[in-house]
């Protein structure tokens, strides 16, 4: 039954990608017929997990960012901490 859900889920975006792409097939859809559609309550409990992993990646995303950001403050401290160095040494 899953494999139904992820194929019609595919065929659908197939055909909405070849739409927004202004394709031959933007006046109508074309969908590959399956046995049967999914039902309601198939499609209700995958869009829940799809949003499930959708936090959880846009969770990691903003901690990712945020460890870049640190990132940089301590190249730029450890560049300024060389420059520093460098001008002490000199004297």
């Amino acid at each position: 039954m899953q494999k139904k859900v992820c194929l019609y889920i595919v065929n659908r975006l197939r055909v909405t990608k070849r739409v927004l792409q202004g394709n031959e097939l933007s006046e109508s859809f074309y969908l590959i017929p399956s046995d049967s559609e999914p039902s309601r309550s198939v499609l209700k409990k995958e869009n829940a997990s799809l949003k499930q992993e959708l936090d959880a990646m846009s969770k990691r995303f903003t901690t990712l960012e945020r460890i870049m950001h640190l990132r940089k403050e301590q190249d730029q401290q450890l560049r300024e901490s060389i420059v520093m160095a460098r001008q002490q040494v000199e004297l």
